[in-house]
């Protein structure tokens, strides 16, 4: 089978995770300071904070957001298309959702449905970055300058960016902005912690705010006893990392920065080999951006036919990810999405990951340039 995901590990984990087993403290300790620091690295930016999982972020950043807004600034525009895991933490704030559509060419948010949707309350937006896909930001910032025109005050961005590591809009490292950009490290993304996450945030102030509400919102690095001593001002959460998984992801981010390319590579592939085929389109990719594609999506006519085809070839296929709307717990938010409509019954994910081989990428659009 050519499996849709797989797992990443460095060969070299096993003893660092011994060490620590054995060390008689498993909590959140040096460990998860180095690897901390050794993401800041990568990423040249210093206001990025870890936490146990890509939800915990999306669910800490919203809460840094609603801390700054008023009570009738409760409603948050979010993409149809992601994970549940990025409305979650929109209900777990006890905030509310509009739904704003999606764009057919990129299957990210749509920026035009999304601009339609604003109004003096609507003071946050949240969208995944599709499979690696960067959205457009020029024309988000564009809209985020025309909101504070029109309104007088700021529209608050959370990126979920659980489909990305270190992609690229305009030479610059999606994170490194005045967002709230949430990362994911679970165990099928590029860089894995088997559960993990993290998080960058648009200043040190809420840098330093969000490691105290990691921790209940104690300050682990003062000198006074963080759990005797010190009194919380700002209840938090538990959503600190342990030196467990951060000892698997100091290991795992060599791994995650060669396997990435890969994934470029065969995408790049696949888009030359893809071109003109009769009932299947190739998402467009955005001016500016340097993509790391963790998913390769197409749209097809008759999809389950295509996808029983692959499956008699041993090729693994998937839509990934079904429209959020559809779930019983947030059907009071349920509005008309046109795009979504259409996407939902058309859109396809094929294996482009490290595992898959250019002689596989040849065979896999040889069966579907063959029809279905």
């Amino acid at each position: 089978m050519i499996d849709l995901f797989k797992v990443a590990i460095d060969t070299s984990v096993i003893n660092n995770l011994d060490i620590i087993l054995k060390s008689g403290y498993v909590g959140q300790g040096v460990i998860s300071k180095e690897y901390e620091e050794k993401l800041q690295k990568e990423y040249k930016n210093n206001k990025l904070v870890v936490v146990n999982s890509g939800t915990s972020a999306i669910h800490l950043a919203l809460r840094l957001i609603k801390d700054k807004l008023n009570e009738s600034e409760d409603t948050v525009l979010c993409t149809v298309l992601s994970c549940f895991a990025s409305a979650v933490p929109i209900l777990a704030n006890n905030l509310k959702i509009k739904w704003v559509d999606v764009n057919l060419d990129t299957c990210n948010i749509d920026l035009d449905d999304l601009e339609s949707k604003l109004t003096s309350t609507t003071r946050i937006v949240l969208f995944v970055h599709w499979g690696g896909y960067p959205l457009n930001l020029d024309r988000l910032n564009e809209i985020k300058f025309n909101y504070l025109n029109k309104y007088g005050k700021e529209l608050f961005i959370v990126e979920d960016c659980a489909h990305i590591w270190k992609t690229k809009y305009k030479n610059n490292f999606i994170g490194n902005n005045d967002h709230y950009c949430c990362f994911s490290t679970q165990a099928i993304k590029f860089l894995t912690t088997v559960e993990g996450g993290y998080l960058t945030l648009p200043n040190i102030d809420e840098t330093n705010k969000a490691k105290k509400l990691r921790w209940f919102g104690l300050d682990r690095d003062s000198g006074a006893s963080f759990r005797c001593v010190q009194n919380i001002t700002d209840w938090g959460y538990k959503f600190q990392p342990n030196d467990v998984f951060c000892s698997i992801g100091i290991k795992n981010i060599e791994l995650a920065n060669k396997n990435v390319q890969i994934h470029i590579k065969n995408a790049n592939l696949y888009n030359d080999l893809l071109k003109n085929i009769s009932g299947l389109d190739l998402l467009k990719t955005e001016a500016y951006s340097e993509p790391t594609p963790w998913l390769y999506t197409v749209k097809v006519d008759n999809r389950k036919k295509l996808q029983d085809k692959l499956l008699k070839y041993d090729i693994s296929s998937s839509p990934v990810h079904a429209r959020m709307d559809a779930h019983d717990c947030v059907k009071q938010f349920k509005i008309n999405l046109p795009n979504m409509d259409i996407l939902e019954n058309t859109m396809l994910c094929i294996p482009v990951g490290f595992w898959v081989t250019e002689e596989e990428i040849y065979f896999i659009s040889k069966i579907i340039k063959e029809g279905w």
